[in-house]
């Protein structure tokens, strides 16, 4: 009888550590599943994340090219606001890209521009003009160069960022130009509105079809002559900035600011091209 109760009591603990040990592995198995459920759901969507990337560059690429076969393709000798910053939508299987363009040759050549055009800038004067056109080593290969010419600030810079640029060939597109960079040409205020004016066209507006524009630096006067008279002052600072080449009515750079969409996911991208090459290439 002792022997039966010693070998039942045996056997009781022996299923009882069978029991203790089943559930102890069942826990670590639970674990592990749960860190490999983990480890693996975060190497899915590190693949995704990056399939997603890269279908987007792709995107971002396909659309460099089809811009540069857009400018190719146009025939006009100008380049308007209605054709540069009109955006555009082009859909491909499984995704899609919506871009428009900024004439970089609607801006101020840093490099290019004489001390008065400079000095005409917001915030700028004649002395800091003077450091730009001085600022050794020269040229300036990016407009953010600036920061270290003594005298612009950040809140000097943030200023003249959108007006100025480091491409082309300094020549300003009347066609494209903001009212601030016009009056750094040394355009007045009552100019700078006739201009204005004249590229919304009849109905008043820019960026639709009936735009006016400046097909060649020659006809401007004649343009706007026939707009509305003009005083024989701005007739002369037309002429003037056109004899030092820096007024013009086309561009060879443009920034491409483009958007993709793929699965519902969208990714920003800033584009410096030519017809021929990428010169910059920014992803946000």
């Amino acid at each position: 009888m002792g022997f039966s109760k010693r070998k039942y009591s045996f056997l009781f603990l022996k299923k009882g550590s069978i029991l203790v040990i089943s559930i102890w592995i069942l826990a670590i198995f639970s674990i592990l599943n749960i860190s490999l459920y983990k480890m693996v759901s975060s190497y899915l969507k590190v693949v995704k994340r990056m399939r997603e990337t890269a279908i987007s560059r792709y995107l971002a690429k396909s659309a460099s090219l089809y811009i540069q076969e857009t400018l190719k393709e146009d025939e006009t000798y100008y380049d308007t606001l209605y054709e540069i910053n009109r955006p555009k939508e082009v859909k491909l299987e499984g995704g899609k890209f919506v871009f428009s363009l900024i004439d970089e040759e609607s801006k101020i050549n840093i490099n290019k521009a004489p001390l008065d055009v400079l000095a005409n800038l917001p915030g700028l004067d004649e002395e800091i003009a003077k450091k730009i056109k001085n600022f050794s080593p020269a040229p300036f290969y990016f407009k953010e160069e600036l920061l270290i010419v003594e005298g612009i600030n950040e809140e000097i810079f943030s200023k003249i960022k959108d007006l100025i640029t480091v491409y082309g060939n300094g020549r300003v597109n009347i066609n494209t130009a903001k009212a601030e960079v016009l009056k750094a040409l040394g355009f007045d205020n009552d100019l700078v509105r006739i201009i204005e004016e004249f590229r919304k066209g009849a109905d008043g507006e820019e960026l639709t079809e009936d735009d006016g524009i400046f097909e060649n630096v020659h006809s401007i006067i004649d343009n706007l002559r026939s707009f509305t008279p003009l005083y024989e002052k701005q007739e002369a600072i037309i002429l003037e900035r056109i004899s030092q080449g820096l007024l013009g009515v086309s561009s060879e750079n443009y920034l491409a600011q483009i958007e993709t969409y793929f699965l519902g996911e969208k990714k920003k991208f800033e584009i410096l091209l030519t017809t021929e090459k990428i010169k910059k290439w920014q992803e946000f």
